[in-house]
């Protein structure tokens, strides 16, 4: 599996984004996700945090919608 999903603000923090999407590898076509994400989520809908290490990235997302529109839409690219 090249991804995981972690959900978030199970805790007494607080945070606006409910769902980590971590991708373990980089997409073949990364940058077209990343010009994706804003006409779907808005400037705000979402966090893209590229990291290297331990994972490749990290997408939050507001909600746990928002991480299975990823999915449908560039699923197959980040198997």
């Amino acid at each position: 599996m090249s991804y995981w999903i972690t959900h978030l603000n199970t805790g007494s923090t607080k945070s606006p984004y409910s769902i980590r999407f971590t991708l373990n590898t980089e997409p073949t076509n990364m940058e077209e996700i990343s010009a994706w994400l804003p006409e779907a989520f808005g400037k705000n809908g979402y966090l893209l945090k590229i990291t290297n290490y331990p994972a490749y990235a990290e997408i939050y997302f507001k909600s746990e919608s928002d991480a299975t529109s990823l999915m449908l839409r560039w699923g197959e690219f980040i198997q």
